[in-house]
């Protein structure tokens, strides 16, 4: 028995080029998964789940569950919960499906997660038969995927749409003909934008699920929102998010690619056209944050507002308008404002040194008022606008430039790489790219792995608590 299950959020076109590198690539990673012999318990959690997870950067998905009750828990980068408060800021769970298959409520239970393909496939055996079911989101695609098929006897499979409710939102379901529903959203007064979600069941000759995403963003202007917590005073977090997006590009010149998130990119460029001031022959970002200011900095943290030239969005401005040239070149749109772009380029000043007893050190910001104004030396922040996501200093770089960032690294002490929420995705990426001693980044990064990573083959700083609530 073969059955299917589909989830669509958004229509996305667009076939990338055949890379040459991508075969090889496969061949590698292919060989490394993740195996889980007994369900999960640490889902929900506020940290990391200890469940098999996948996804495509937009969509994620995990499941928990004996094998004749699987749970799948569905989320979306862009559903999230607005205030009132800094601690109800963040992402929102919408809701997911569960399989429920009674036949194996004596099954052994066996579930792999593949690292190169975005997929969990499941193989529960009982005495009788054994129910094999991969789930997949599909790259390209806001699709998810459900296959299932068994050895021997057909099945009995109950689908049930399920949505999470709580946490100041309303929920609703209903059924239209053949479509079954469930809806989540938070639209009180008192939240800084809207957000709603639903997800849709349909069943046909074969089983069928379709999943539609609702969302819509309104709020105050940029300056407002910029100024609550859950932005901690930062004007850096679009052209931030847009170096994968750059990355990708350079890894692939996919045009198709880049052609589907230019419109981001423009409307990024529009806001930093417009922030930017022109004075002294120079360009300066005003009142910005090098780091995450907010509510936990004490009662009166919004004075930690007011970095000038901090690193981070410099780093991340010569790489957005260096690629943005690149880009309109390459897909010939905008090329009237490459003029613009490169005079922007062209004059935004070279990252600020402070010196000291024959020492020169990079420091988080030119000046200003704000928290960044007297952090000297290179952290795991600073790596951000310096070496990694925003590529300006690598191996091919000035060797002092090189020199003051590996001499701040080896300053930096062992709790902090082993056990800083943030070390493993910046400290030790961004050390490797400036040549920082191979023999002790292998060292640490073993007993990071040893210390906190999770079964899902993810590390992070510390495995959640079933308890916690979800948001």
């Amino acid at each position: 028995m073969i059955g299917f299950l589909a989830i669509c959020l958004a229509s996305c076109q667009g076939v990338a080029r055949e890379d040459p590198v991508l075969p090889k690539t496969g061949e590698i990673i292919s060989g490394y998964k993740a195996v889980f012999t007994a369900p999960p318990t640490h889902v929900p959690s506020s940290k990391i789940v200890d469940s098999p997870i996948t996804g495509n950067g937009d969509i994620g998905l995990t499941v928990s569950g004996r094998p004749d009750m699987q749970r799948y828990w569905i989320s979306k980068n862009d559903f999230w919960k607005s205030g009132p408060d800094f601690q109800q800021c963040g992402p929102s769970l919408i809701g997911g499906v569960d399989v429920g298959i009674s036949d194996l409520a004596d099954a052994s239970y066996h579930i792999e997660q593949m690292l190169y393909e975005p997929v969990i496939s499941s193989k529960f055996s009982s005495k009788k038969n054994t129910v094999f079911m991969d789930a997949r989101v599909m790259a390209g695609d806001n699709v998810v995927v459900w296959e299932l098929r068994t050895d021997k006897e057909s099945v009995t499979v109950d689908l049930r749409l399920w949505v999470k409710d709580g946490y100041g939102s309303e929920t609703a379901e209903g059924r239209d003909g053949d479509l079954f529903w469930v809806s989540r959203k938070f639209k009180t007064d008192d939240l800084m934008f809207p957000t709603e979600a639903t997800l849709a069941l349909r069943y046909k000759d074969k089983p069928g699920l379709r999943r539609q995403y609702k969302g819509k963003i309104d709020g105050d202007p940029f300056d407002d929102i910029a100024g609550q917590p859950m932005f901690c005073g930062m004007k850096s977090h679009a052209v931030f998010a847009s170096m994968n997006m750059i990355l990708r590009y350079h890894y692939t010149y996919d045009q198709d690619y880049i052609r589907k998130v230019y419109p981001y990119l423009i409307a990024v460029a529009d806001f930093w056209e417009d922030y930017l001031k022109f004075e002294r022959n120079r360009y300066v970002i005003p009142d910005d944050c090098v780091y995450e200011v907010g509510p936990w900095n004490g009662n009166q943290w919004r004075e930690g507002y007011g970095d000038i030239n901090p690193i981070t969005s410099l780093g991340f401005l010569k790489v957005f308008f260096k690629a943005m040239i690149e880009i309109s070149r390459d897909i010939q749109a905008d090329i009237d404002r490459q003029d613009k772009w490169e005079h922007i380029l062209a004059n935004l000043i070279e990252f600020p040194v402070h010196e000291a007893n024959g020492r020169t050190r990079f420091r988080a910001c030119e000046g200003g008022h704000g928290r960044g104004l007297n952090k000297i030396g290179v952290d795991w922040v600073m790596l951000h606008g310096l070496v990694f996501p925003a590529p300006n200093i690598g191996l091919n770089s000035k060797a002092k430039d090189l020199a003051m960032i590996r001499n701040d690294l080896e300053g930096i002490d062992e709790k902090t790489w082993l056990y800083h929420g943030n070390a493993f995705q910046t400290l030790f990426i961004g050390a490797a790219r400036v040549g920082y001693d191979p023999d002790v980044l292998l060292s640490m990064a073993r007993k990071k792995i040893r210390n906190t990573g999770g079964g899902s083959v993810v590390v992070c700083h510390k495995i959640g608590r079933s308890h916690h609530p979800c948001p």
